[in-house]
């Protein structure tokens, strides 16, 4: 009896022993899909159509991500102020009234208004909130410039807003 539960503990730790390494190689495979996307590429990806992103060459990528890597700091201290303009509980009614306007097939200066007045937002919040998103807006604008400039003529027409005759 001794000896079966001896050899049963033994099968059990040599089980255990030997699914550590494969625990271990499915930790660093899921650490390393979990860090493959830099910040920086994220914002390309969302800033450059996916038939532009196709023809980019890898030099293109690079001054793109670098482009991208100079506005991120910037971009993110503008929206941490943004947050800051607003409680919780308004910036919380805020989307709701926002998702609700969108569903109700509002669109645009409409949806936001909706959204605006269901947070109850003071006259002072309303004017801080619309000058941080002129600031959000003004240096995307910036931004998607300099990355226009990296692009060739080919791939600027394909850029969204360019189609202009």
């Amino acid at each position: 009896m001794k000896r079966q539960l001896r050899n049963l503990g033994v099968l059990a730790l040599i089980v255990s022993l030997s699914a550590l390494p494969a625990l271990a190689d499915q930790a660093k495979k899921k650490g390393k899909k979990a860090g493959k996307k830099k910040p920086a590429a994220v914002a390309v990806e969302k800033l450059v159509p996916k038939s532009v992103a196709e023809t980019l060459t890898d030099e293109q990528k690079e001054k793109i991500r670098a482009i991208a890597k100079d506005y991120q700091p910037k971009l993110a201290e503008l929206r941490k102020k943004l947050a800051g303009a607003i409680t919780p509980q308004q910036r919380k009614a805020r989307a709701e009234a926002l998702k609700k306007a969108r569903a109700e097939g509002k669109k645009g200066k409409e949806a936001l208004k909706a959204a605006e007045e269901a947070a109850g937002l003071t006259e002072d919040q309303k004017k801080q909130v619309a000058e941080i998103q002129k600031q959000i807006a003004e240096l995307t604008r910036e931004m998607r410039a300099k990355i226009a400039e990296v692009l060739t003529p080919e791939q600027r027409a394909k850029l969204p807003g360019r189609k202009r005759g």
